[in-house]
């Protein structure tokens, strides 16, 4: 079994006035895992219940998140 993560986290912030704020945020979040790879098993299905219900996998997932927020500090 292999799993490997990427995470790049990104902000910027700017500050409109002394109280408030805006705030972008940039996430990408890719993954690799190969836990569910059992080829040749079960008619080349990974994983089968007995109901043939099947269990599948993509190897190689990523997501991105793009945030805005404001931020108003009471003073």
């Amino acid at each position: 079994m292999r799993y490997t993560l990427l995470r790049v986290n990104l902000f910027g912030e700017y500050t409109l006035d002394k109280a408030s704020s805006v705030r972008l945020d940039y996430i990408h979040h890719r993954t690799f895992f190969n836990e569910w790879t059992y080829d040749g098993i079960n008619n080349g299905f990974p994983f089968l219940y007995s109901d043939n219900t099947t269990i599948t996998a993509q190897q190689r997932q990523s997501v991105d998140y793009i945030g805005a927020r404001y931020v108003y500090k009471f003073q």
